[in-house]
């Protein structure tokens, strides 16, 4: 009897914590993201001109456009200069997480990272979501954001707004774990108006990852299995 709950205990280990089975996001979470994602490289695209092209080639793949509406790619796509942009509108907060570049595209599009081979993990920072251009100002437009993955979707910002026209003041964040491998990552957003979205510093990993297991689980068993082996003594 013994041996068979043993059994049974050590099956629901593997059962219930399919470490590997699904994309795992971290939504604004760096540090949870960076403590399990391995060795990170880390792209700025400062190697790239300004362009509005598609598709735009990186260190490793390229960034390509899907129109969501009659508006065609590429419009508002590909490398942005920022720091150009700040110096011509006077604006500090809008250069670019790292450097002076970033890709961006707007919410009636679908930016798409494509890899010349799979990756493990995949992290950036987003910058610019949430306001719109109305008669020359930022106004506040609330946008939500998502991410897709080997079929798994998840909402980076929901019903979000910030009047900050990008970076720092409106910076998030998203990673994700999938030891399958990531061949591509999707980004697409839903707003009223066309909300500009840059993202820059991008981080991948090729190598091993290390994923934590639910510890919940596995104290819960642990704490079985002694009390059955303490048992057993007796």
């Amino acid at each position: 009897m013994f041996k068979r709950l043993l059994v049974y205990l050590v099956s629901l280990v593997c059962v219930c914590a399919p470490l590997n089975a699904a994309p795992i996001f971290f939504v604004n979470d760096v540090s949870g993201f960076t403590s399990q994602a391995g060795v990170l490289s880390y792209d700025s695209f400062e190697y790239l001109s300004h362009s509005e092209s598609s598709p735009i080639a990186f260190n490793g793949g390229e960034f390509t456009c899907v129109t969501n509406t009659y508006w065609p790619c590429p419009n508002f796509f590909g490398a942005a200069d920022l720091a150009a942009e700040s110096a011509r509108r006077g604006d500090a907060d809008i250069a670019a997480y790292d450097g002076d570049v970033s890709l961006g595209f707007t919410t009636d599009q679908t930016g798409v990272f494509t890899f010349d081979s799979p990756v493990t993990a995949f992290s950036i920072f987003i910058g610019g979501a949430g306001n719109i251009l109305d008669g020359g100002d930022l106004v506040s437009n609330l946008i939500t954001l998502d991410i897709s993955v080997n079929g798994q979707t998840k909402t980076v910002l929901s019903e979000y707004g910030n009047v900050s026209p990008t970076f720092p003041s409106n910076t998030n964040f998203i990673g994700v774990i999938d030891l399958d491998g990531i061949s591509s990552v999707s980004f697409f957003g839903l707003s009223s108006g066309r909300d500009a979205v840059y993202l820059d510093y991008m981080g991948i990993s090729s190598g091993a990852v290390t994923v934590s297991a639910p510890t919940n689980l596995l104290g819960v068993l642990g704490l079985l299995l002694l009390a059955l082996c303490n048992k057993r003594r007796v």
